[in-house]
C-alpha cells in the first residue's frame, strides 16, 4: 500500500465552501472542485474575475490532474496554454488527458521565446505558475525567462521555504519586484510548512481586485484559511 504525507492530499475546494470563499466572480458556480495543491486556480481566477479563453505557462507541470495548477482553468474556462515537464511519464499522460501541449524539457535551459512562440502565447500571459524541485531550480527557471519580451498577469512561485528555501524566497522576491511584480499574497502555508509566494504584475490587473486579495503581513498563510475564509469541514461525531 503507498503512503502519502498529508502535503500531497489536497485540501480541495467544493461547493460547500462556495459562501466562504474569498471573492466571487463569474463561473463559481460552476465549479464543483479544483485540482491545485495550494489553491493556486482558485486565487487566479479571483484576481482575474473567472476569466474564459485565458493564457498560461506551468514550469514544473507534474501530473496532469492531481495537485495541478492549470488542469481547471483548461477544462473549465477554456484556457489555452504550455506546460513544462522533465519527467517523460509525467509528460506522455498530459498528451493523454489534457488538451492543451506539455512539453518534455528542462525549465532551466528551454528556449522560451521559441517555445511560446510556437505555441501562440505572449507578450502577455494570464498566469505562470513555477513549482519545480528543488526550489532552486525554480528561481534558475524564472531567470530564464525572456522577460524582455513577455509579461504575465498572475505569478505563482514556490520557493519552499520550510524545505531550506529561505535563500530563493529572498532571491526570488529581488528578482521579481525589480521586474515590477506586486507581492499579493506572501509566505502560503500548507499548514505550518511555508510553500510559496503569490504575484500580479499591477498595471495589468485591477486594483481594487488585489487590493481585496491582499495579505502581506509578515505572517505564514495557510492556504485554506486565506481562500476559503477559515473554512473548516465539520468533524464526524461517532456514534
Amino acid at each position: 500500500m503507498s503512503y502519502r504525507p498529508d502535503f500531497y492530499n489536497p485540501l480541495q475546494y467544493n461547493v460547500a465552501k462556495q459562501r466562504w470563499l474569498i471573492r466571487r466572480f463569474p463561473g463559481l458556480e460552476d465549479i464543483q472542485v479544483n485540482h491545485s495543491q495550494l489553491h493556486q486556480d482558485m486565487f487566479v481566477l479571483c484576481v482575474l474575475d473567472g476569466l474564459r479563453g485565458g493564457s498560461y505557462l506551468d514550469i514544473g507541470a507534474h501530473e496532469p490532474l492531481f495537485i495541478n495548477n492549470t488542469a481547471l482553468l483548461e477544462q473549465q474556462f477554456g484556457w489555452r496554454g504550455l506546460s513544462v515537464e522533465l519527467s517523460a511519464p509525467h509528460v506522455q499522460r498530459h498528451h493523454a488527458m489534457r488538451r492543451n501541449p506539455c512539453l518534455l524539457a528542462d525549465a532551466t535551459t528551454l528556449d522560451y521565446r521559441a517555445a511560446l512562440a510556437e505555441a501562440g502565447l505572449g507578450p502577455v500571459i494570464d498566469y505562470l505558475s513555477l513549482d519545480t524541485d528543488p526550489p532552486e531550480v525554480t528561481l534558475r527557471a524564472l531567470d530564464q525567462l525572456p522577460h524582455d519580451d513577455v509579461r504575465f498577469r498572475v505569478i505563482t512561485f514556490e520557493h519552499d521555504l520550510s524545505a531550506g528555501g529561505e535563500a530563493v524566497r529572498r532571491l526570488s522576491r529581488e528578482r521579481l519586484h525589480a521586474l515590477g511584480y506586486e507581492l499579493v499574497v506572501a509566505d502560503v502555508a500548507w499548514g505550518h510548512r511555508v510553500v510559496e509566494d503569490w504575484w500580479v504584475a499591477p498595471e495589468l490587473t485591477d486594483p481594487a481586485v488585489v487590493a481585496q486579495m491582499r495579505c502581506v503581513d509578515g505572517a505564514a498563510h495557510d492556504h485554506q484559511t486565506y481562500i476559503c475564509g477559515g473554512y473548516r469541514v465539520p468533524q464526524r461525531v461517532a456514534a
